[in-house]
């Protein structure tokens, strides 16, 4: 299970502590053996990252601040999962800055194959808009991780429906000169 997003506790903050959490459930169950967590994110903060990795203590999480982009890749390509929790438990109505503005960590997960849980606020669902993959507390977070471990052909299918060349940046240009 992979996550990407910023090592740090300010403004648009990625939730990994959530994450975190989620994953310390997850390993209740009996399909969590041989399961990790790597999670990946620029870091300026070694206060906070030191926190996540107290929180993570015991747990099969691996932190990697500050990847090369070679390793990321790497990382994105052995995901078979991706966690996304910006925007957990935010009100986008009265704080859309808190929310995952866009979320390219999502579509880069999508374009590896990974099946994407995410917090269906922000631009997060545009992406990934099938609430299957939607997700608003940690147990259902959980709970879809573990179904989809036991099923992986149904989220397959749906994933191969996402189409990621909508966010190629030669689609943006084209989208951008209809506009103008």
């Amino acid at each position: 299970i992979l996550s990407v997003g910023r090592f740090e506790p300010s403004l648009n903050v990625k939730r990994h502590d959530i994450l975190i959490n989620a994953f310390r459930a997850f390993t209740h169950s009996p399909v969590s053996k041989n399961w990790s967590l790597i999670l990946v994110g620029g870091s300026a903060d070694d206060a906070w990252l030191a926190k996540l990795k107290n929180m993570a203590k015991g747990l099969s999480i691996e932190f990697v601040p500050n990847a090369t982009h070679t390793r990321l890749v790497e990382l994105y390509a052995g995901a078979s999962i991706y966690w996304h929790a910006a925007g957990y438990q935010v009100d986008q109505e009265t704080s859309p800055a808190l929310t995952e503005h866009f979320g390219i960590s999502i579509v880069e997960a999508i374009s590896m194959r990974a099946v994407p849980f995410i917090v269906p606020c922000g631009g997060a669902p545009e992406i990934a808009c099938d609430p299957s993959f939607h997700w608003n507390s940690v147990d259902e977070l959980v709970a879809k991780t573990i179904a989809h471990i036991k099923n992986p052909t149904v989220l397959n299918a749906t994933l191969k429906q996402i189409k990621v060349n909508e966010f190629t940046k030669q689609e943006f240009a084209r989208k951008l000169a209809l506009l103008l």
